[in-house]
């Protein structure tokens, strides 16, 4: 399996739990935020230490960020 079919299934893992957690009324913002603390977690596992988890999920956040600016870049060059 290649990393980004293994990203897809963790993704779809987590939007499932999320899912059970509204049914447990956990409010989608404390939801998001304890993901977040999650995602850190397993970043420190990632690359050792917790401040190379931040650096490395800024990174990962302005991955993100520019992944959607060329996708509403290209959505709007093709109307």
């Amino acid at each position: 399996m290649d990393t980004i079919d293994t990203i897809e299934r963790c993704r779809a893992l987590n939007r499932r739990a999320a899912a059970k957690y509204f049914e447990l009324g956990i409010e989608p913002i404390d939801a998001a935020i304890a993901a977040i603390y999650s995602a850190h977690d397993l970043a420190v596992a990632a690359v050792g230490d917790a401040h190379g988890a931040i650096e490395w999920m800024r990174n990962a956040a302005d991955l993100m960020e520019r992944q959607l600016l060329d996708r509403q870049a290209g959505e709007a060059r093709h109307g």
